[in-house]
């Protein structure tokens, strides 16, 4: 009897997980929140035009590493706002295709810096601490 109670509890905990995951999108959709513009091709674009530093992450929602970095990058992005472009690009939107091609994004979360001229000045892939995450943005994005 004990043993059936077990299988039952391990059934229930893994079908509130589940239900979890699939749930998150539609819950804490707070990745998109970070692009002011409708499309991260367009937020990418005006930040080039503008000539602003680029903190471009590609990541998935159902990827375990990016819901890791989400709280990471939501904390730079709300710090260093005011000087960096933070564009975030959900590699299972259609929309994002010519971003991912563009950039041969294999692997999330991948992040990329990209200097106020354009340029790309380094890549992250996986997940990493915050002030592993700011000292990247410190030498890649806010040297002169």
């Amino acid at each position: 009897m004990l043993e059936r109670k077990r299988k039952i509890l391990v059934l229930i905990l893994v079908l509130t997980a589940v239900v979890g995951i699939l749930a998150k999108p539609y819950l804490f959709n707070s990745k998109k929140d970070l692009n002011t513009t409708s499309t991260p091709i367009e937020a990418y674009q005006k930040a080039l035009v503008d000539g602003k530093p680029i903190f471009l992450e590609f990541y998935g929602e159902l990827c375990p590493a990016c819901v890791r970095m989400e709280p990471v990058v939501m904390e730079l992005e709300e710090k260093y706002k005011d000087k960096i472009a933070f564009i975030i690009v959900d590699v299972n939107d259609p929309e994002s295709r010519k971003l991912i091609e563009e950039y041969r994004v294999f692997s999330i979360p991948y992040f990329i810096y990209i200097d106020s001229n354009g340029e790309i000045a380094g890549y992250d892939v996986g997940s990493n601490s915050l002030e592993y995450m700011e000292e990247k943005i410190q030498i890649y994005l806010l040297t002169d």
